[in-house]
């Protein structure tokens, strides 16, 4: 391939320079970053019906199904694959999987159109079939999502017809991972003979595609330079994601001098692959030169370990508990005028910027929660009037049970609280944070079959007021099943909020103690203002699969097997309760 160095980017920065190139689009980069995600699983679905309706004359009828799906920005179907037709059968077990490729951060769904053969056949491939021809034994539709998060990985549709309205059929959907697709690769690499002039180092991996430029799929940590050489920490990476599942499949390890002005200095690259990195790992086959002819990259170690996927734990178990903390703070602007973040309009068609990203995110986190009860906090305002701001408040004004039912109630609460909620200030996150890790902490248990994940989305217009303590609380945060989604909305200065994000640097604490893991990812909503509700959930999930596994495998939980969805719990007040008051704590509510 030669030498490759591509663009790099952080935030709004201009880009990557190298011996005075052009800058490249960052907007390209991020749409490539995400391309080669990976953060996906393939999944075979099979299919049964029971109770179908005898539409034969002297015999029954010969069903086979049509699957479909339509997803984000998607107009209209698509067919994704056909069952085979079975002879003479009310009740039909298909055989033929339907392949589909799950995206956890996406809503999916999906039709099934059940068809009786017209005529005779010879055969049971149903993929020449003009279904125009054929009869219809009735239609289902379901998000896959609801298929991935229900326990067993199965679910039970009705099929509807306008010409049957009395009939009961059904039809089974069951989903399984497709196997040898969530393989870990371990790595430990350094490099030797480093550039002069470069205090931190980062390196990127891209892989090959078919056609078309490589697609960059992982970024290390930015690591210090010690003389002229760097040795960054293990890189623990889904061969998926690295590799699109082929160990084989050449890799472009480019080298980067680090830059706080996100204009990152490209060093040179390497070619190899994983196979090639695990046959010379830790001897001289180990040390690749790289193409500006100054360093060696080193391969100080590899290997690949089976590894329980995120649809491993959905499978067995696993509840998403999701949360929202709504900012209440006055920089949003008086409720009642149009430009206020916080506005709604009088007929409630159009959602401000707080309700669409509630909307969009907690419409695919909702599939994945059991009881579908989610705790809404606010924080920055006075729900009580004349009394102190308080940081974190039940949304719907019941303290001792701050839940609703489902993503519309969290609008309707959320739209009910500003005609009584005096917004106020100053920005404080550390007491919602602290609020949920409590509760993810009280919950938290190596049984592998009673995991639950804990999401706070915290939706916000400002500077944030309290950043010291914020970082405390996401370093302790980060050892308990938790993840903090920040959603930026209107045109403030979000930077501090970019450090909170440790794709680059780890946070660490007032003593000096790095997060064992990132478990926060902030964006800014203004750069999806054109791209759509599915683009925004797409950006802000991204990282909630990756976060999930790399936590079970900190704590050495093992996926169950996949087993029947359990009786709803009863409702998590007690979760949220304050001693015997069943109140929030008097230092959350005030910000101590």
């Amino acid at each position: 391939m030669g030498s490759f160095c591509s663009k790099e980017f952080d935030g709004d920065s201009a880009g990557t320079t190298r011996g005075g190139q052009g800058r490249g689009s960052a907007s390209d980069e991020a749409a490539s970053v995400i391309a080669g995600a990976g953060l996906t699983a393939r999944v075979h679905l099979s299919l049964s019906c029971d109770g179908l309706a005898n539409l034969d004359v002297g015999s029954k009828s010969d069903p086979f199904v049509v699957v479909s799906m339509k997803s984000g920005s998607d107009t209209g179907w698509s067919e994704i694959g056909r069952t085979e037709v079975v002879a003479n059968n009310l009740s039909p077990r298909f055989v033929t999987l339907v392949p589909v490729t799950f995206r956890f951060e996406e809503v999916q769904m999906l039709r099934f159109d059940v068809y009786d053969v017209e005529g005779s056949f010879t055969t049971s491939d149903a993929s020449r079939l003009d279904i125009r021809m054929q009869t219809s034994q009735g239609t289902a539709e379901c998000a896959l999502a609801t298929i991935m998060g229900a326990h067993g990985q199965m679910s039970v549709e009705p099929l509807h017809s306008p010409h049957l309205p009395h009939q009961k059929a059904s039809i089974t959907i069951r989903a399984e991972q497709a196997k040898n697709s969530s393989d870990l690769v371990v790595f430990d690499l350094g490099m030797r003979a480093c550039p002069r002039g470069n205090k931190s180092m980062f390196f990127r991996i891209s892989r090959t595609a078919e056609a078309g430029a490589p697609i960059p799929c992982y970024r290390s940590e930015v690591a210090k330079v010690s003389g002229d050489s760097v040795r960054w920490s293990q890189s623990k990476v889904g061969l998926p994601v690295l590799a699109n599942g082929d160990p084989h499949r050449p890799l472009v390890v480019e080298l980067f001098g680090y830059r706080k002005s996100g204009s990152h200095i490209c060093l040179g690259s390497c070619e190899l692959s994983v196979d090639t990195m695990m046959s010379r790992a830790g001897g001289p086959g180990g040390v690749f030169n790289i193409s500006s002819g100054t360093g060696q990259l080193v391969i100080e170690s590899c290997k690949l370990v089976p590894q329980p996927s995120f649809f491993d734990f959905l499978a067995g178990g696993l509840e998403m508990q999701f949360t929202v903390a709504i900012d209440y703070t006055a920089s949003n602007g008086d409720p009642n005028v149009a430009d206020s973040l916080h506005y709604h309009d009088s007929n409630g068609t159009t959602l401000n910027q707080y309700a669409q990203s509630i909307s969009s995110v907690g419409k695919i986190l909702e599939h994945y929660d059991s009881d579908k009860r989610f705790p809404v906090l606010g924080f920055g305002g006075c729900p009580i009037p004349g009394a102190p701001a308080n940081h974190c408040f039940a949304v719907n004004g019941r303290e001792d049970d701050p839940e609703v039912h489902g993503v519309e109630s969290i609008l309707d609460v959320y739209r009910e609280s500003l005609k009584w909620v005096q917004l106020s200030g100053p920005t404080l996150f550390a007491p919602v944070i602290n609020q949920v890790a409590a509760v993810a902490a009280s919950e938290r248990t190596l049984d592998p079959e009673n995991q639950k994940y804990h999401v706070l989305m915290i939706v916000t217009d400002g500077v944030i007021n309290d950043m010291g303590n914020t970082m405390d609380a996401l370093v302790a945060a980060a050892d308990l099943p938790f993840s903090v989604i920040i959603v930026g909305v209107g045109r403030a200065d979000f930077s501090l909020m970019e450090q909170l994000d440790g794709d680059d640097i780890r946070i660490a604490n007032a003593q000096g103690r790095k997060a064992s893991r990132d478990i926060v990812q902030f964006v800014p909503m203004r750069e999806f203002s054109n791209l759509g509700f599915h683009a925004l959930a797409r950006e802000v999930l991204a990282e909630i699969p990756q976060q999930v596994v790399e936590y079970m495998a900190n704590n050495r939980i093992n996926a169950c097997q996949p087993r029947a969805r359990p009786p709803v719990p009863p409702p998590r007040q007690a979760a949220y309760g304050y001693g015997g008051g069943g109140s929030f704590s008097h230092a959350a509510r005030h910000g101590q």
